[in-house]
């Protein structure tokens, strides 16, 4: 979508506990505990407070803070949440700022994926960079090109797929991080579980998995994996447990 603001189109501002249709806008400003009822397609859109939206939205510019809903897709360039932000659809956006909790119901698309704190994908997560501290549960796929994750709680991820993939423990510096995802899960265990993990070089720490595949391999401290299959080196930390270890 194009960034101007079209010359046949208003804008939409609603505070409180109002409610509106959907339709095509410039801006869209949502406060408090608004409703919108139906499909928006605009070139900026912000919401804060307990803002739920029931159709689809369109926009170049997403950003939302607090409680805010959104029952379809979110397609936009760029996408900032943060707060308790969540999306039952999918969410399709070029560059993601997450800092909060959050939670996507279906797949999450991307080219720059940046999340502080916990967030919960229902579907797949694809990415040509994505960047996580905090917690992280995916229910499909991670794939991209460079994975990045600082572990703040316990993660789950039944396969990631990219060419650098480093996942670390968290440095005690980030303590809010521990505390938002503590608070969520109930849990103070960092680590993250994954099914298998592949890529050219690979850094993990605080990791269980059952096969890692990768050309250039180094296993952190705090990981337990059941298989490693490599082909150009593979090292181990004496804190780590592989059982199995294959060169290629």
């Amino acid at each position: 979508m194009n960034r101007e603001f079209y010359s046949d189109r208003g804008d939409l501002e609603i505070s409180g506990a109002g409610k509106s249709g959907g339709g095509k806008y410039n801006r869209v400003e949502v406060n408090g505990a608004s409703k919108i009822n139906g499909d928006i397609e605009c070139v900026e859109f912000e919401a804060s407070g307990a803002a739920k939206f029931e159709g689809n939205v369109k926009t170049v510019s997403y950003n939302v803070s607090g409680a805010t809903k959104c029952l379809g897709n979110v397609e936009a360039d760029f996408c900032e949440i943060r707060g308790a932000g969540k999306i039952e659809g999918n969410l399709h956006s070029k560059d993601s700022k997450i800092e909060g909790s959050f939670k996507v119901g279906g797949n999450f698309i991307g080219e720059i994926i940046d999340i502080q704190g916990a967030a919960k994908i229902i579907g797949d997560c694809e990415a040509e960079d994505f960047i996580c501290s905090g917690a992280i549960t995916i229910g499909g796929l991670l794939n991209s090109e460079k994975v990045s994750i600082d572990i703040a709680g316990r993660s789950e991820i039944p396969e990631i797929g990219g060419k650098i993939i480093n996942v670390k423990l968290a440095p005690f510096g980030i303590g809010f991080l521990s505390k938002i995802t503590k608070a969520l899960f109930n849990t103070s265990v960092n680590e993250l579980n994954c099914n298998v993990i592949e890529g050219d070089e690979i850094y993990l720490e605080g990791t269980e998995a059952r096969i890692i595949r990768g050309n250039d391999v180094v296993i952190g401290k705090k990981c337990t994996i059941q298989r490693v299959e490599y082909k150009n080196s593979l090292s181990v930390d004496p804190s780590s447990k592989v059982l199995e270890q294959i060169k290629l």
